[in-house]
């Protein structure tokens, strides 16, 4: 259980030996896809991955199913573009536009007003104006104040409702967000509750709230572009 990326250069060539003489590799548990990516990359099978939760398969897939690399910058490019487009769109309702969005976090002594008003914010004013627009908002409604900022969610959000049509670009995209997201996420790991707002973890909330976002997704979708199947 757990990712096991740091343990491949001795988990890696286990699995190589005793799955020297199969035709493919099943990978039923792949959580952070660490496994289903070295298999996929370093031998000739065929790699089944699954999970109970459907991000890690989708985690998998943007590599498993690939057998060439792809250019970071044709994926980022027309994404990013449409996706700024709905970010500035919803921030032109406000009359400071991002910064109406954004909370002062210069003062962590006031981190649960901070919060507090940021989780009203997402409840209660971002959905009206989301009226204005097509497509869901998930996680501006449901995480934005608790594991991301506002404007985090936002982005994520309108990331997530702008993914490319092309089916390889849109497997790295999916792969990219998912990743992101798990690294700008305000808590102690990626299946723990958000930080909460006391005196004690004031500085992790605001070091979490405070990580760009599209330099996230970028980071992730050219680590996930560059890598490809090998068979």
């Amino acid at each position: 259980m757990g990712n096991k990326e740091k343990m491949l250069p001795v988990l890696g060539d286990i699995l190589s030996f005793h799955s020297k003489d199969a035709k493919c590799i099943a990978d039923p548990f792949c959580g952070s896809a660490a496994v289903s990516w070295f298999l996929a990359e370093t031998t000739d099978k065929k790699i089944i991955s699954g999970d109970i939760q459907s991000f890690a398969v989708a985690r998998a897939r943007a590599v498993v199913e690939r057998a060439e690399v792809i250019e970071p910058a044709s994926v980022l490019n027309s994404w990013f573009a449409s996706a700024r487009m709905i970010v500035d769109g919803v921030a032109s309702h406000f009359p400071n536009n991002l910064k109406s969005i954004e909370p002062d976090m210069t003062d962590q002594t006031h981190i649960k007003r901070i919060v507090t008003e940021s989780r009203k914010f997402c409840q209660k004013v971002l959905p009206v104006v989301f009226q204005d627009f097509e497509g869901a908002w998930p996680i501006s409604k449901a995480y934005g104040g608790y594991y991301f900022s506002p404007i985090q969610a936002l982005v994520f959000d309108s990331l997530r409702q702008t993914l490319p049509r092309n089916s390889a670009k849109r497997k790295i995209a999916l792969a990219a967000l998912v990743e992101a997201s798990g690294r700008a996420a305000a808590a102690p790991g990626h299946t723990a509750q958000p930080f909460q707002p006391t005196e004690s973890s004031a500085k992790y909330i605001i070091e979490a709230w405070l990580r760009d976002p599209w330099s996230l997704v970028k980071s992730s979708v050219t680590n996930i572009a560059g890598r490809s199947a090998n068979a």
